[in-house]
C-alpha cells in the first residue's frame, strides 16, 4: 500500500485558505465553514484537507461528499445543512480513534452518535411515555455528554 503524502500544517493551513478564497469556496459558502480534521486538531503534518460547509441559499449539490486535489493537496468538501453542521464538525475533526471512543462510550449509555450529522441519539427510557429519542445536535453538547 503506497504511503499518504505528508504536509506541514502551516502550508496545509495556506493552501486551505486559497481554497476557500481563490478557489471560490467562499462563494459557494455561507457564514458557516470549518478547516476540521488534523489542521484543526493542529498537529504538525497533515495528510489532506477536510473542510466542512453549509452552502448558500438555493445552492444544491448532488453530493454530500466532494472530494478533489488543490495545489497538490487532496481534500474532502463535507456538505451541512444547519442540522448537521457541528456534529459533522465534530465526526470530521476526529481523529479515528478519538471518533471510536466516543461512539462506544455512546453506546455503551445505550446511545447512538450518527456520524452523518444528524447528532448523539438517546432513546427516551420509556418509549411508551415519550416515544422520541432526544438529539444533541451541538459539538460542545455533544462532547459533554460524552467526555
Amino acid at each position: 500500500m503506497k504511503d499518504k503524502q505528508e504536509f506541514d500544517l502551516a502550508h496545509a493551513q495556506e493552501v486551505a485558505l486559497k481554497l476557500y478564497t481563490v478557489g471560490g469556496l467562499s462563494l459557494l459558502s455561507s457564514d458557516d465553514f470549518c478547516v476540521c480534521g488534523s489542521i484543526r486538531r493542529g498537529k504538525p503534518k497533515v495528510h489532506d484537507i477536510d473542510i466542512v460547509m453549509i452552502p448558500r441559499e438555493g445552492l444544491v449539490f448532488d453530493h454530500k461528499i466532494i472530494k478533489g486535489t488543490f495545489e497538490g493537496i487532496p481534500f474532502e468538501l463535507y456538505i451541512a445543512d444547519k442540522n448537521t453542521f457541528e456534529t459533522l464538525k465534530l465526526i470530521r475533526t476526529g481523529s479515528a480513534e478519538h471518533n471510536k471512543k466516543l461512539c462506544s462510550i455512546a453506546k455503551s449509555r445505550g446511545w447512538k452518535l450518527h456520524a452523518d450529522g444528524q447528532g448523539l441519539e438517546r432513546p427516551s427510557p420509556d418509549m411508551a411515555i415519550q416515544p422520541e429519542s432526544e438529539w444533541i445536535t451541538t459539538e460542545k453538547e455533544i462532547l459533554e455528554e460524552l467526555l
